[in-house]
C-alpha cells in the first residue's frame, strides 16, 4: 500500500539528482509526477504529482521558446527549479524546515476533499510567489538585470498563456471543460488566469531588484523572504480550501 512517508522519501531521492539543463529539469519533473503519482494514495489526484505535471509542461514549452539570452533564461530556470526540489527534499528531512507555502500543499497532498486544479494553482502559488524573486537573486550577479533580459524574463508568461486553457480543461477547473470552448465564461477565466501569472511574475522581479539594489542585500532578502512566505502561505490556505 502505497504511504506519504515512503513517497517522500524517493522524492527526496529524485530530486537530489543534480539539474544543469531546462531539459533535465524537466525530465526530473517528469519523474516527481510519476513517482507521486505511483507511491501515493491519492494517485494522479496526488497534490505533488498535480503540480509536477502542469510545471514539466510549462518547462517543456520554455526550453523551446526562443529568447535574446539564452543563457540568462537558462540559469534562472535552474535556479527556479532547484528551490523546488530543495523544497521537497526539506521536507523529506524534517517537514517543519520546508519553506510555509510548500509544506501547506505536500501536508495536505492526500486530501481527497481538495481538487486537482487547487493543488495545482496552490504550487503555482508557492513557486511564483515565495520562489521566483529568490531565483532572480541567485541569477543576477552573472546575469544583471537590463532590458532585453527583461523582456526574456516576461516572454516565460506567454508560455503559460499558451497552455491556460488545455491545462484548465486537464485540471477540471470551473469552465475548463471543452463544453464551455470559445464562450464568454472560458475566455474570461483564461484571460484571469493570464492577468494574475503576469501580475505576480511582475511582482517578483520588483522584488528582487529591490533586494538586488539595497544596502544590505542579505538583511533585505532575509526580510523579502519572511514576508513572502507569509503571504504565499495565506494564500496557499485559500487555494486549497476544500470546496465540499
Amino acid at each position: 500500500m502505497p504511504t506519504r512517508a515512503g513517497s517522500t522519501q524517493g522524492l527526496a531521492e529524485i530530486v537530489d539528482k543534480p539539474v544543469s539543463t531546462i531539459a533535465e529539469v524537466a525530465d526530473r519533473l517528469g519523474e516527481v509526477y510519476e513517482h507521486a503519482r505511483t507511491t501515493s494514495t491519492a494517485g494522479d489526484d496526488d497534490g505533488i504529482a498535480c503540480f509536477s505535471g502542469l510545471y514539466q509542461t510549462i518547462t517543456r514549452t520554455i526550453d523551446v521558446t526562443p529568447y535574446e539570452d539564452r543563457a540568462f533564461l537558462e540559469r534562472l530556470d535552474l535556479e527556479f527549479a532547484r528551490r523546488y526540489f530543495a523544497a521537497l527534499h526539506a521536507y523529506a528531512v524534517d517537514r517543519t524546515s520546508a519553506p510555509g507555502p510548500w509544506k501547506l500543499l505536500f501536508d495536505a497532498r492526500s486530501n481527497p476533499r481538495i481538487e486537482r486544479v487547487q493543488f495545482a494553482a496552490a504550487g503555482v502559488n508557492a513557486h511564483i510567489n515565495y520562489d521566483l524573486a529568490d531565483a532572480l537573486l541567485g541569477t543576477v550577479p552573472d546575469f544583471p538585470p537590463n532590458e532585453a533580459r527583461r523582456r526574456d524574463y516576461d516572454t516565460v508568461d506567454e508560455a503559460f498563456k499558451r497552455h491556460m486553457d488545455s491545462l484548465r480543461e486537464y485540471y477540471d477547473a470551473p469552465f475548463g471543460d471543452s463544453l464551455w470552448d470559445r464562450t464568454v465564461l472560458d475566455r474570461l477565466a483564461n484571460l484571469v488566469g493570464d492577468m494574475l501569472v503576469r501580475g505576480t511574475r511582475a511582482n517578483a522581479w520588483d522584488d528582487a531588484i529591490r533586494v538586488w539594489t539595497a544596502q544590505d542585500r542579505e538583511k533585505a532578502r532575509t526580510r523579502m523572504l519572511a514576508g513572502l512566505d507569509v503571504e504565499a502561505s495565506f494564500l496557499g490556505r485559500a487555494l486549497m480550501l476544500p470546496i465540499l
